[in-house]
């Protein structure tokens, strides 16, 4: 399965779009983060994209991940 970085940068905007509106939508482990990325792209390409973008959304600086905890900046 190919993942376009573009897929990739759109999912993560739309993330981190969506982490500046409410702390409450947060997820706080990467299980959450995982089902919350899912939710967020229609559960079509699975751990690969999950994975490529979590690695985005750390270089961005929008969260920090701690063993299995995660931390929103």
């Amino acid at each position: 399965m190919v993942i376009s970085n573009d897929e990739v940068l759109h999912l993560t905007d739309k993330v981190q779009s969506l982490s500046k509106k409410s702390a409450g939508n947060r997820p706080a482990n990467t299980s959450s983060l995982m089902n919350y990325i899912k939710s967020l792209s229609g559960n079509t390409k699975g751990m690969a994209l999950y994975g490529r973008v979590k690695e985005e959304l750390i270089r961005r600086g929008v969260i920090a991940v701690y063993e299995k905890i995660v931390v929103w900046r």
